[in-house]
């Protein structure tokens, strides 16, 4: 039951930070970090300017940009 807790909280703020994510690139500003988790990073791939992340510790996310 605690194991569904964490995943549903860590989709529900994975969710959240994307609309932050999204709504970033829409008005043109550069997001450098996309993370699931927080680190140390399990898995990584670069698109374009942005980095997407897996990190290990399921408790939340990260949305980066330089500002």
């Amino acid at each position: 039951m605690a194991g569904q807790l964490i995943l549903g909280l860590t989709i529900l703020v994975g969710v959240h930070e994307m609309g932050h994510m999204l709504t970033a690139k829409w008005f043109g500003m550069r997001v450098e970090k996309f993370a699931i988790g927080f680190p140390p990073k399990l898995f990584g791939k670069k698109f374009g300017e942005t980095e997407y992340m897996i990190g290990a510790v399921p408790l939340g996310a990260l949305s980066k940009s330089p500002v």
